[in-house]
C-alpha cells in the first residue's frame, strides 16, 4: 500500500505531508500551520479538508488502477500497444491511450503520457490557450 501511496503522490508533496498529518491526527488547523511554514502555502482548512476527502483519495485509487491493469496485462498475456512517441510498451487499455474513432484499433497511436505533456508543452509556449504544439 505504501509504494502504491508514494507512487500516487510523488508529484504532490504537500499532499503527501497532508496525508501523514492526517494518519498522525492533527487536525486541519494543524495541519494549515504546518504547510504554511514548509511550503510556504497558505491552505484553508476547507480546502485541507477536500483534499483528504477526495483529491489524495483519488490519486491512490488511479494509481492503484492502473498497476492494476499492467499486472493484469502482464499476468493474462492482454494486448498491449507500444507509444510512438516515448516507445513505451504500454497496456492497450483507455487508461493508458485516449480512444480515437479513426484508428484502426480505436486508440491514438500517442499514450496519455505523452500527450499530457506535448498540451503542457503546449500551454507554456502559449499562454492559456493550451495549443499542441506540432511536428514534436
Amino acid at each position: 500500500m505504501e509504494d502504491i501511496t508514494d507512487k500516487a503522490l510523488k508529484e504532490y508533496p504537500i499532499h503527501y505531508r497532508i496525508l501523514e498529518y492526517k494518519i498522525d491526527g492533527k487536525s486541519n488547523a494543524e495541519i494549515r500551520t504546518l504547510i504554511q511554514e514548509e511550503f510556504d502555502t497558505l491552505y484553508t482548512p476547507e480546502y485541507i479538508s477536500a483534499l483528504w476527502c477526495k483529491k489524495i483519495p483519488r490519486l491512490i485509487a488511479d494509481a492503484a488502477q492502473r498497476d492494476f491493469v499492467v499486472w493484469q496485462t502482464n499476468s493474462r498475456n492482454l494486448p498491449t500497444k507500444t507509444c510512438t512517441k516515448c516507445g513505451c510498451t504500454k497496456p492497450k487499455s483507455s487508461l493508458f491511450f485516449s480512444k480515437s474513432n479513426t484508428s484502426k484499433d480505436f486508440f491514438y497511436s500517442i499514450c496519455k503520457d505523452c500527450r499530457k505533456a506535448r498540451y503542457a508543452a503546449g500551454r507554456a509556449g502559449h499562454g492559456d490557450q493550451g495549443a499542441l504544439p506540432r511536428g514534436n
